[in-house]
């Protein structure tokens, strides 16, 4: 009985949200470095633009690739379910551990629930390129738009368009959406507006790029069939989104693989370079990344505290 043919595989998705999981943990060892620690780095604790920029950096990727790869999901509602139950230990654990420094409606939490709101819109959108462009324009404005909403207003730039009624920035289920109340307090917070508009970016950039994509993968249309326009395979829609449960009939950006593109099955050797180990160290870190994303931040205190004590 003849192999399936070989399928196009996503390494440069696992290998870009890798890069984005090692500056996460980079950025998050500096404020252990900084807070614990007392590492005098005024640039991160004062919050100064390098430190922002490279916050809203990771975050604005990392939303958008997980918008983007809700195109390849298989399973999107049990994801969903996934990320929401993983942001929920994590928002228990902060309280219980640092209250001072909880992390809730963090950015698990604003993944899940993105992926139920992506969802239906995945299964609706079928209008083709043009129409995702325009969607992808209309996304790009509105998170332009609503980027000052926890700040009060409707703006362009943060310069006020309208000003929000106070009514609004009340309890934690308006503080989820993004009108944030007063008492409030998270050390990471991640609300609904305005990223869902950058989850909505990366899910219209791939309706667009990933058919185009899948052609070039799959040798000029050798195993291109003929409901590509719709890419199929796993969803990291997370952080750290990726980590399994990749149908077997469809590309799968995060499974364990070789990195070769299918026409490259056969006995061509190519030199290991410490480019090629870099890059195969990032797709592993990204295919693991919500493990990574778990388990983080309790092994860089310890090494934070192993610091101290060797003071």
């Amino acid at each position: 009985m003849p192999s399936a043919p070989s399928r196009p595989r996503y390494d440069f998705l696992d290998a870009f949200r890798g890069f984005l999981v090692v500056n996460m943990i980079a950025f998050h060892f500096c404020w252990d470095l900084v807070f614990l620690k007392g590492v005098d780095w005024a640039w991160y604790r004062d919050f100064t633009l390098p430190a922002r920029f490279w916050q809203t950096f990771i975050r604005f990727f990392f939303i958008l690739l997980s918008g983007y790869c809700l195109n390849l999901s298989n399973h999107p509602l049990r994801r969903g379910l996934e990320l929401t139950a993983c942001g929920a230990v994590i928002t228990f654990v902060t309280l219980i551990a640092m209250p001072e420094d909880a992390i809730i409606f963090g950015v698990l939490t604003f993944l899940g629930a993105a992926t139920f709101v992506g969802t239906p819109v995945r299964k609706k959108n079928n209008g083709g390129t043009a129409l995702s462009a325009i969607c992808l324009f209309v996304s790009l404005l509105l998170y332009i738009l609503f980027r000052g909403v926890s700040y009060g207003f409707i703006g362009i730039m943060f310069h006020p368009l309208i000003r929000l009624p106070s009514a609004l920035y009340r309890g934690y289920f308006m503080t989820f959406l993004g009108f944030i109340a007063p008492f409030f307090h998270s050390t990471d917070y991640v609300p609904l507006l305005p990223w869902i508009f950058v989850y909505f970016m990366g899910f219209f950039l791939g309706r667009i790029t990933l058919p185009v994509i899948n052609e070039r993968l799959s040798g000029n249309g050798k195993n291109h069939n003929s409901d590509s326009s719709r890419p199929r395979g796993d969803h990291s829609g997370r952080l750290p989104e990726d980590g399994g449960n990749h149908g077997s009939d469809s590309p799968r950006p995060c499974d364990d693989h070789s990195g070769r593109l299918p026409e490259d099955e056969g006995n061509h050797v190519r030199a290991k370079t410490p480019a090629s180990y870099a890059t195969a160290g990032l797709r592993w870190i990204g295919r693991h990344s919500l493990l990574i994303y778990m388990v983080h931040q309790p092994i860089l205190a310890g090494i934070t505290y192993l610091l101290m004590i060797m003071k």
